[in-house]
């Protein structure tokens, strides 16, 4: 194996430098690496170009029946108008169905635009159970919002109807507190 010493790797105008097929350029091996900002066009469609995130630790219980900021917000501006983005919600819940039923509801929003609803899930039939019910949060909306400005993504959350019972996001059961927004941008 041969060794090659270089004080910098440059390319003509217009030229790319390229890996041969099969072959490995191997970036962590060695000392420290230190990378340009790269654009996001220049890399392949499919490809994560960025991961933003939003965590509670603290719970948010949703006991009215119009929609209410859950914490759960991510403010960031794409890196290209064709940019895809993977928004995955997940969380500890609880639903307090001591004396009704109940079911958790929510919306996400891209700016004041409503983009996915989820109206009536983890359904709680107090017929059917005798104790609260925790169910897991989980969701994954996808969503192309075709520009490089700022963009804001929230979830809102209400109880059912006027007589289901209220519900926590990031309830804590035998553990700890959590809910996430995590959204990841793909290159288109």
């Amino acid at each position: 194996m041969s060794t090659l010493t270089l004080k910098e790797l440059s390319a003509p105008t217009g030229e790319v430098i390229k890996i041969a097929a099969g072959k490995t350029l191997d970036l962590n091996s060695q000392g420290t690496l230190i990378l340009p900002t790269i654009p996001a066009s220049k890399m392949p469609s499919g490809t994560v170009i960025a991961v933003y995130t939003s965590v509670l630790t603290s719970q948010v219980t949703f006991s009215s029946s119009s929609h209410t900021d859950s914490g759960l917000t991510v403010t960031l501006t794409p890196q290209s108008a064709n940019s895809k983005f993977i928004l995955t919600i997940t969380g500890k819940t609880h639903i307090d169905t001591t004396s009704t039923n109940g079911a958790t509801d929510h919306e996400i929003y891209r700016n004041s635009t409503l983009i996915q609803k989820g109206v009536h899930t983890n359904y709680f039939n107090r017929a059917d159970f005798s104790s609260d019910y925790y169910p897991v949060f989980n969701l994954t909306h996808i969503d192309s919002p075709s520009t490089t400005s700022s963009v804001t993504y929230k979830m809102m959350g209400r109880k059912y109807g006027g007589s289901d019972a209220p519900w926590t996001l990031a309830a804590s059961n035998a553990g700890t507190r959590y809910a996430s927004l995590t959204i990841m941008e793909i290159q288109g």
